[in-house]
């Protein structure tokens, strides 16, 4: 056996380890400019006021983390696309939607425990959307970091069974299937699932929540006032009882104002090497 050779011994079989290796480090170098561009949003001083617009007509965006609707608002406005609803590859088809051949998607980032939870999957996977991640898993306590995923906005998106030529129906039941990829999805099944993805909390529910619930488990006060006020030094945060086209803006802007706070205080703490082994995650 020759020292030093990462070939794989049966020709045909997979990468070699070398260029396994290449392509995590290019995933991990990837992964670490993302979330530091979704950071240095944070500072955008004019970013509440351009969510305020882009949720007021795109609610389901709200169950999204401040920084992932940061990601996806710069992205679309570079890309023209008027955000509406998004998801991943995979859950577009699971719902009987396909995304249009030469879409390009757009990034966002979500905590991970595990290696093997690069590939693309469920958005809502695991932590919801909006969870403050406190940088150590909750089951076991092991360092958690971040990776980077894409999603495509409905509008780069087609309905499979809008295609006459492509859907089977059944003789005998009249139902209706498509081939989506390697699967053939009943039309039955892509209903149950739009009514799941219907389901999930969105809209003023998701924000308001997702950010009382981010703001507690950093060890704020949390009470509830006419509009929202955050005192980053105090640890207070005072939420409206409902979400109104006057109050989403300061809602907004305390929740990025919750995440820089979060952010810069890891980045202090962090000792060199600690930063060398663990990739600061605060998703807010």
């Amino acid at each position: 056996m020759e020292v030093g050779n990462t070939e794989t011994s049966d020709k045909g079989k997979g990468p070699t380890m070398a260029a396994s290796t290449r392509r995590r480090e290019a995933a991990q170098k990837r992964d670490t400019e993302l979330h530091a561009s979704a950071t240095a949003l944070l500072d955008d001083v004019e970013a509440s006021t351009r969510l305020a617009a882009l949720l007021g007509h795109a609610p389901t965006l709200m169950r999204f983390s401040i920084r992932n609707q940061l990601l996806l608002q710069t992205q679309a406005d570079e890309a023209g696309i008027a955000l509406s609803d998004v998801a991943t590859y995979k859950q577009w088809r699971q719902v009987g939607r396909q995304v249009r051949k030469g879409e390009t998607g757009m990034w966002i980032i979500r905590p991970s425990s595990r290696k093997s939870e690069a590939k693309d999957g469920d958005a809502s996977t695991g932590r919801d959307e909006q969870a403050e991640d406190a940088g150590r898993n909750e089951e076991t306590g092991k360092p958690v970091g971040f990776r980077g995923m894409v999603v495509f906005d409905i509008s780069q998106t087609d309905d499979v069974f809008d295609d006459a030529d492509q859907v089977t129906v059944d003789p005998e039941t009249g139902e209706r299937s498509v081939r989506v990829g390697p699967v053939v999805l009943s039309e039955a099944d892509a209903n149950d699932a739009k009514v799941a993805r219907e389901a999930r909390p969105t809209g003023p529910a998701a924000l308001l929540g997702g950010l009382r619930d981010a703001a507690e488990a950093a060890g704020y006060d949390v009470s509830t006032g006419d509009v929202a006020e955050i005192d980053v030094d105090a640890r207070l945060l005072t939420l409206p009882g409902e979400l109104t086209p006057d109050t989403i803006a300061p809602v907004i802007d305390a929740a990025r104002r919750l995440a820089a706070s979060q952010s810069k205080t890891r980045k202090a703490a962090r000792t060199p090497s600690a930063a060398e082994d663990t990739e600061e995650i605060t998703v807010l």
